[in-house]
């Protein structure tokens, strides 16, 4: 599904332009495990920062109520607090589509478990497009993610429904180069 299509779909969605043509390149084929680790890890830090702007914008929600409280600020504070902030403007909730061996790589990178491949010792056994509902706090010294949602698939018809199971999980871990 291409950008045009989501937004088309998912009216008021943001899709990057990078996506205009979807994200598969048929070519290329599929992406070896060490290759999923390193784009979920790129995915794990936006996540994070998309976490931490959210929270710069509640700051700076608080800030501005503050003011219009009447407490008084001194104006060159103010710029230099300004000119610190970089918050992203796109902050909320985010969709990630994805297939299960890539959630399962995303929330291990997320809960902070040691990348590796070949056989694991723990599985997300997460069905192919399934949702998950993830929390992300980092309004404490050490970043924290909690799942809230796991593998609700009640939107795919049963006949349709694909992954989830350890068997198969394990099988592209071992298989390396199928994730």
């Amino acid at each position: 599904m291409g950008r045009d299509e989501m937004k088309q779909v998912f009216p008021g969605v943001i899709v990057p332009d990078e996506l205009k043509n979807g994200w598969w390149n048929a070519k290329r084929g599929v992406e070896t495990v060490p290759e999923a680790q390193a784009r979920a890890e790129r995915v794990a830090e936006t996540l994070w920062k998309r976490a931490r702007g959210s929270g710069l914008r509640e700051k700076e929600e608080e800030e501005e109520e503050e003011e219009k409280n009447g407490e008084d600020k001194n104006d060159d504070d103010e710029q230099q607090k300004k000119k610190k902030r970089k918050v992203n403007e796109q902050v909320g909730d985010l969709v990630i589509v994805s297939h299960g061996m890539f959630t399962d790589i995303l929330l291990k990178i997320l809960v902070g478990v040691p990348k590796s491949t070949g056989r694991q010792t723990g599985l997300f056994c997460s069905q192919n497009a399934g949702i998950h509902a993830i929390d992300l706090d980092v309004a404490t010294e050490d970043n924290v993610c909690g799942l809230v949602q796991f593998n609700d698939v009640r939107h795919i018809p049963i006949e349709a429904r694909t992954g989830g199971s350890v068997f198969g999980l394990d099988e592209c871990y071992v298989s390396e180069g199928s994730a």
